[in-house]
């Protein structure tokens, strides 16, 4: 007999999920979605389109209902913030993983997002806002995101994305001994380049180039014994030798050495920040699928 019972409610299921499909087919569901998909400003809004599914409940029906009455409201009589929809939560699933750190590039799009979504959050605050669209306000209760997390970036970033000299005191000796190493590089560059042209041996309008990260010194192949230095590089058509003078060449390996430091000083930074937001991982994630529905919403 529970055999029997068994049998019929498998039976039912994908009877349902069948009729279900059906449906969905029968009434055009999935070319809506392909439609609203072309609409939306991010993966963040594609992923709430490729999870929803048909409602029956009238009264979410009547919410999304509202919600979308207000955006078309909103749309038409004023400016919404749309800047930076980016999804950022697989990235902050990786970073709840004690061995992992977000990159530069990742934290600027955690940054630029988290701004965004500070906007959404300041516009639904706003008095007359929250009377006018009751609905969606009411969606601005459940975000959780902290300036703390919003100081931190700042603290390590620059307006441009890139990392600050003084994000840390170790950083900042490394950038300053690398500028004074590039600087002193560049002297012995611009007098061997003074030289070489008195002397002939180079065309008296070059200039100094960068190859692989080195300041070199271009030279005729047929020169190339006369200059006291290290063939580093050939140009394209072997006519040219690209030469790093010997007095340089320590100054380069210190400097390579320096950025080396620099790069690993930049994970250890990282990895402290990444650290730091953490605990408020869970609330950042709530915080972005907010926004996921808010671009489905648009």
């Amino acid at each position: 007999m529970f055999f029997i019972l068994l049998s019929v409610f498998f039976f039912f299921i994908i009877f349902a999920k069948k009729s279900l499909m059906n449906i969905e087919e029968k009434i055009g569901f999935d070319k809506i979605k392909q439609q609203i998909n072309g609409l939306v400003l991010s993966d963040l809004g594609r992923s709430r389109i490729d999870s929803i599914e048909l409602m029956y409940q009238k009264n979410m029906i009547e919410d999304e209902l509202f919600c979308i009455s207000e955006f078309k409201e909103i749309i038409s009589k004023t400016e919404f913030p749309t800047a930076y929809f980016f999804d950022v939560r697989n990235i902050l699933k990786n970073a709840e993983k004690g061995n992992s750190y977000l990159t530069v590039e990742e934290v600027v799009m955690l940054w630029r997002s988290l701004g965004t979504l500070s906007e959404i959050v300041a516009f639904f605050k706003n008095q007359d806002n929250k009377e006018n669209y009751p609905h969606l306000s009411e969606k601005t209760k459940q975000v959780k995101f902290y300036p703390f997390v919003i100081d931190q970036i700042k603290r390590i970033l620059t307006k441009e994305g890139e990392i600050k000299d003084n994000a840390s005191k170790e950083l900042n000796r490394i950038r300053t001994e690398l500028k004074a190493k590039e600087a002193v590089i560049s002297g012995i560059i611009r007098r061997a380049l003074t030289e070489a042209i008195k002397s002939g041996y180079v065309e008296e309008d070059a200039n100094a180039v960068i190859r692989n990260g080195k300041m070199l010194i271009p030279v005729a192949v047929a020169n190339k014994n006369k200059i006291h230095g290290i063939v580093q590089d050939y140009s394209d058509s072997g006519k040219t030798v690209y030469i790093e003078p010997l007095k340089s060449v320590e100054f380069s390996n210190q400097i390579r050495d320096l950025i080396f430091e620099e790069k690993r000083e930049i994970i250890k930074i990282l990895v402290e920040f990444t650290d730091s937001i953490r605990p408020y991982i869970d609330d950042l994630l709530g915080a972005y699928d907010f926004l996921s529905h808010i671009d489905f919403l648009r």
